[in-house]
């Protein structure tokens, strides 16, 4: 009937929304910024951090906000593969949600999820890791990207996927790569003489 449609409706709306007093949203995000060698034969890994705040303006009941953080493929993707950019040169990366840089993080099935459960207002830090592949041949200076995090919440984890209207924040992601030294042709024969 038109009710039973206009409740679960209802039911829905409330669910993307909020759980009960505990509202959640993106807090910093801090900047990830490396140094990377061409020259080394081991990938240059590191990590960062999303912050969650929420807050609950009355003390009492324990609520629970389910969400989701999504992670887009930044301004200079190719394909799937995110890169960062210093004029025409490109340095790739990855983003992923696990230390073992095993699962890589998207803004589709492959989002981080998680809960939170409260009964006051509290800040929940979420790790992410990025790598990037050794002896990429690119050319020296400072190379960037923005990334666009996406926060989705409900008071259930099928709201939280579903949430229409998710917010958002830019990251920051960065790498210095300094000039190399290279001999354009071999050097001479060298004559040491002992006394």
């Amino acid at each position: 009937s038109a009710l039973l449609v206009c409740t679960a409706f209802l039911m829905l709306f409330v669910g993307q929304a909020t759980a009960g007093n505990l509202s959640c949203s993106l807090g910093a995000l801090s900047p990830y910024s490396v140094v990377y060698n061409t020259s080394a034969f081991t990938p240059n890994r590191g990590s960062g951090s999303i912050t969650i705040n929420c807050s609950k303006p009355t003390g009492g009941n324990t609520d629970t906000v389910y969400y989701e953080l999504g992670i887009d493929l930044g301004l200079q993707a190719s394909g799937t593969q995110r890169q960062m950019a210093n004029g025409s040169y490109r340095l790739a990366y990855g983003g992923y949600s696990d230390a073992a840089y095993s699962q890589t993080w998207l803004d589709t099935s492959s989002r981080y999820k998680g809960s939170i459960t409260s009964s006051s207002s509290t800040s929940v830090t979420v790790p992410f890791y990025l790598s990037m592949a050794a002896l990429q041949a690119v050319g020296s200076g400072s190379y960037a990207d923005l990334l666009t995090v996406k926060f989705y919440q409900g008071a259930t984890a099928v709201a939280a996927s579903t949430d229409p209207s998710p917010t958002s924040k830019i990251l920051n992601v960065s790498a210095s790569v300094a000039a190399q030294c290279v001999l354009s042709s071999p050097p001479g024969n060298l004559n040491f003489a002992y006394t």
